[in-house]
């Protein structure tokens, strides 16, 4: 027997996800979502990757963490604009958390 809960959960985050790429179309904006595990170098590459672009583009991060602001703090120093999300256990940011940061 199937039991749909998860399908209807994902199918509010599938519409939240949509139209927040709406958004980001409708003001030119390109996002990248960069996931990896704890460690992985995510941030060494934004911050790399924030030196060589500052001056060409203007840059932005939404930056989730489970509780602290260290790499939020980190990204800011490069000069560029950081939101940080604290998701209070959860693994991933979904589609309301990168709309409330927004």
């Amino acid at each position: 027997m199937r039991v749909p809960v998860v399908r209807n959960i994902l199918e509010a985050n599938d519409r939240i996800a949509a139209e927040n790429r709406e958004i980001f179309d409708r003001n030119h904006l390109f996002v990248i979502n960069l996931m990896s595990g704890p460690g992985a170098g995510k941030t060494s590459l934004l911050e790399k990757t924030i030196e060589r672009l500052k001056d060409k583009l203007r840059i932005g991060v939404i930056e989730g963490d489970i509780q602290c602001s260290f790499d939020a703090e980190r990204i800011a120093a490069k000069g560029v604009q950081a939101v940080q999300i604290n998701t209070d256990g959860a693994c991933h940011l979904d589609g309301n958390m990168i709309r409330e940061a927004m």
